[in-house]
């Protein structure tokens, strides 16, 4: 996808991961789609009095919003997502020591008993 052609400039792109900016080209897909799509829907509504030339100015209106908000919300949220990450997983690593491991080594005996002799125990599941 060639941003340079929808007005994005790749400073706001450049750090992004590549999922965000696949994310970010879907969307100005969608935008530009809109974009070509609108004026033929605003010409046929009878209740606003568009002609060809207005349609489209009110067309590229939104378009260039959309891809403005776009821009912005990209910033913002990649700058916060930058900002709070360590911090995030500074707190993570703090609290969670203090917890129960989510996992324990069980002993062989604990496992075979377990397996065999649980409710829903393999043996239970061949069986029936």
């Amino acid at each position: 996808m060639k941003f340079s052609c929808f007005l994005l400039n790749f400073q706001i792109l450049e750090g992004c991961p590549i999922w965000l900016k696949r994310y970010i080209g879907q969307v100005v897909e969608y935008i530009n789609a809109e974009r070509s799509l609108l004026p033929l829907e605003m010409m046929k509504n009878p209740t606003f009095a568009y002609d060809e030339h207005t349609a489209d100015a009110e067309a590229q209106g939104y378009f260039l919003s959309r891809l403005q908000n776009l821009a912005i919300s990209v910033v913002c949220m990649f700058s916060c997502f930058a900002d709070t990450t360590q911090d995030v997983i500074k707190y993570i690593l703090r609290t969670s020591r203090a917890q129960v491991p989510p996992f324990k080594i069980v002993p062989a005996s604990q496992v075979v008993e377990h397996l065999w002799n649980a409710e829903f125990s393999l043996k239970t599941q061949l069986l029936v």
